[in-house]
């Protein structure tokens, strides 16, 4: 299957109907399951669903659909009881219920009456932690269906995606490609690295921060949620040029300025956009400031219930108020998964919007002093 691309044939297919888009190749076989679990239908309405769709002949993408889902059929079955017990996957906070048993489409295509009251910082957190406790892969993106290959095939993808677009170098160009043990014995280990300094925004359990390694300076990943920054820890604790820490998912003021080439938040924004729109518009306005001149914000999914022109004209507005020009606006760039991906790069000659700083405290002074108390600080999360 290819990256999905405008088709003029889209008008005639229903966006409810993930068998069908699948089937046409709009979509990937893992991406149409995740419909069908997010739908709400268990594992044997799935496989009947399927089923039913047999073409009369061989079908080279219904077979890639029919193997996927007897390949993966016991954890299909797991995952359906967890998304019926919580609702939804990874987006199910910011995603609309189906009625049980429905096919579920691409969020854009749910009435607006169907979303649910905006999210706190603290309800993702926790619907995070308790999905990391059940599945780590699913956790981050349910269309790998637990699997950890589909799940590298997915961050393979993006890998490319982002060094096409010159966001990171090529495979090993970086030191933060060898683990600590192979670091330890080179005695170049010491020498300065080449490659970007990288933001990993909603880092989840560090499969991004592993594959970037590789191709840049550090990477330093940030989570709401306490268990996936733990699971991230324990899978990075090898390598060197990675840190994660935990962030209140409230803006980006402790990071310091001119600090990063690369801000890369995937699937991470819809939760931004959900607690609400002052969210977005400080980890935007956030990443403008920590970004060096010509450095990228690159946002793979905006929102997960929005038609994509609502999404591109929402960021451009905050592009433009931030110092970013667009160079990429909802295109649809990948085979396995169905993300729309948005990339910005920082203008070099736009002023940097300092951090808000708390007022500090006022205290009496001494009557025979003029002294001013210095203004507080604030410190990078170590």
């Amino acid at each position: 299957m290819t990256a999905a691309t405008p088709h003029s044939a889209d008008a005639a297919l229903d966006p409810q109907d993930a068998v069908g888009l699948c089937l046409a190749g709009r979509i990937s076989p893992q991406v149409a399951l995740c419909r069908l679990l997010l739908g709400g239908a268990d594992a044997d309405a799935i496989a009947a669903q399927v089923e039913a769709r047999r073409p009369p002949a061989p079908h080279p993408r219904w077979e890639a659909l029919s193997g996927l889902l007897h390949g993966r059929g016991a954890m299909l079955a797991q995952l359906a009881g967890e998304v019926g017990r919580h609702g939804g996957n990874h987006a199910a906070i910011a995603t609309p219920h189906a009625p049980p048993g429905a096919a579920a489409g691409p969020p854009e295509a749910a009435p607006p009456e169907a979303v649910q009251a905006a999210p706190s910082a603290a309800a993702v957190a926790a619907f995070f932690d308790s999905a990391v406790a059940f599945s780590p892969e699913a956790s981050v993106a349910l269309y790998s269906l637990g699997d950890p290959a589909i799940l590298a095939q997915a961050t393979a993808e993006i890998m490319d995606w982002l060094h096409r677009h010159g966001c990171i170098g090529p495979a090993d160009s970086a030191p933060g490609a060898l683990p600590t043990a192979v670091l330890a014995a080179d005695a170049s280990a010491g020498a300065p690295a080449s490659g970007a300094d990288v933001l990993d925004l909603g880092c989840g359990i560090g499969r991004l921060a592993i594959a970037l390694a590789p191709r840049c300076r550090s990477v330093l990943g940030l989570d709401v949620s306490a268990g996936m920054v733990a699971e991230a820890r324990r899978r990075c604790a090898a390598w060197p040029a990675i840190r994660i820490e935990a962030t209140p998912g409230t803006d980006l003021d402790a990071l310091p300025a001119h600090a990063f080439d690369l801000v890369l938040a995937v699937d991470s924004m819809p939760y931004l956009v959900q607690v609400g729109p002052d969210a977005l518009a400080a980890h935007v306005r956030g990443a403008a400031r920590i970004l060096r001149p010509g450095g990228r914000l690159a946002i793979l999914n905006l929102s997960f219930g929005r038609p994509v022109a609502q999404d591109v004209a929402e960021l451009s507005a905050l592009a433009d108020r931030h110092g970013f020009a667009v160079e990429i606006a909802g295109e649809r760039p990948f085979a396995l998964w169905d993300a729309a991906a948005f990339l910005l790069r920082r203008d070099a000659c736009a002023p940097v919007t300092p951090a808000p700083v708390a007022p500090a405290p006022v205290k009496p002074a001494p009557v025979a002093s003029d002294a001013v108390p210095p203004a507080p600080t604030r410190r990078s999360p170590s």
